[in-house]
């Protein structure tokens, strides 16, 4: 419970534990590992993991209240206040990857009735109720072991009937083995984009109009989307 502190008993001065324990507090709300309106563990909780007094911790917790870096009512505990979160210094989070050069699906204003975005289906029609109940017959017949990690490229079972139905429905003829099952789109475009810079291939033809997330990831991978006339399939250049 006490991680966030970063303080080790085994590192404790024989002398000065109110201000060792104080600094610590401190650091981590200014740090934020302790974020503003986080219950700080009770005074005897923590002495019993730090292996030092209550009266440490008493001592500690009064000095950040003191400084108004914790609040403390009774029936509610210790809390971090807001003034915690001003405490922090300007540039710690200047490191922080944000998301000004990722280009995310624009929320739909208020009132718009139908939303025809580029890229975004119609969630409402996921099949909520055919797919609990898939799930659930899944469940029922797996052993303990299915539950666990599997093969990396899908279950041996899930690949025999893809692969059958693939012969079935489209004539194509492919083993288990030749079939990889992905967890969505982006890992698929993910693997796409990685084969293909692999053999040399650094510019793919997408449709255009297509979906801007396609684009996205397949540049990321560093192969380079480009748009042709009209509705094109994939393809390579």
């Amino acid at each position: 419970m006490s991680d966030f502190l970063q303080l080790r008993p085994e590192h404790a001065p024989v002398k000065g534990l109110t201000t060792w324990l104080a600094d610590g507090l401190r650091a981590a709300i200014r740090a934020g590992r302790l974020a503003p309106g986080v219950r700080v563990p009770a005074s005897r909780v923590l002495a019993g993991e730090l292996g030092v007094s209550r009266g440490v911790v008493v001592e500690a917790y009064q000095r950040l209240l003191d400084e108004g870096l914790v609040t403390a009512r009774a029936g509610a505990g210790t809390v971090v206040s807001a003034l915690g979160a001003a405490a922090r210094p300007s540039g710690s989070t200047t490191d922080r990857r944000t998301q000004a050069g990722i280009r995310l699906p624009v929320p739909v204003p208020a009132g718009i009735r139908y939303d025809l975005s580029p890229g975004v289906p119609d969630l409402s029609a996921f099949p909520r109720a055919a797919w609990l109940r898939a799930e659930r017959a899944v469940l029922d017949r797996s052993a303990a072991p299915d539950l666990g990690y599997g093969d990396p490229g899908g279950h041996p079972s899930l690949r025999r009937e893809l692969a059958g139905w693939l012969a079935r429905s489209r004539g194509v003829r492919a083993e288990p083995d030749d079939v990889i099952v992905v967890s969505g789109v982006a890992q698929a475009l993910a693997l796409l984009a990685q084969t293909l810079r692999a053999t040399g291939t650094t510019a793919v033809a997408v449709e255009d109009p297509g979906s801007r997330g396609a684009r996205d990831q397949m540049a990321h991978w560093g192969v380079r989307p480009g748009g042709g006339r009209g509705r094109r399939r994939w393809g390579t250049r």
